[in-house]
């Protein structure tokens, strides 16, 4: 019996240990495209554009758009910094799609912000925001 137990005990702490590591969640939503609220400076050179509109950040990438990055983490400092991955080991496209992810205030400390770094893989953009 006490053998069950403690295995019962080590599975929790092994859970709690997993989920403590699993990050945290950032609340975005994903669309093909680019925002119908949004002008784009320019479509040539790749590089992400921000834009602010109804208390949202919107960032549009450009990219594969069967494999386009993945927002995982936002620092909401003085200029909020937004780390996206790539995604890894799929067989993608070999587009350039745009591809919008539009943050609420919320996950930016409360405000959009006036400038905003966008790091996506090794790259890192300084990006003014739009609007």
């Amino acid at each position: 019996m006490h053998r069950r137990t403690g295995i019962v005990a080590a599975l929790v702490v092994a859970a709690a240990f997993v989920t403590g590591c699993s990050g945290p969640s950032i609340r975005f939503t994903q669309t093909a495209g680019i925002p119908t609220w949004a002008t784009l400076a320019d479509t040539t050179s790749g590089e992400p554009q921000a834009f602010a509109h109804d208390h949202e950040l919107a960032i549009v990438t450009w990219g594969s758009s069967s494999c386009p990055p993945t927002p995982t983490a936002i620092d909401p400092g003085v200029v909020p910094v937004i780390t996206f991955e790539m995604t890894k080991h799929e067989i993608c496209t070999a587009d350039m799609a745009p591809t919008s992810f539009v943050f609420p205030a919320a996950e930016l400390g409360g405000s959009v912000p006036s400038r905003v770094t966008v790091k996506i893989d090794v790259h890192e953009y300084d990006l003014a925001v739009a609007g």
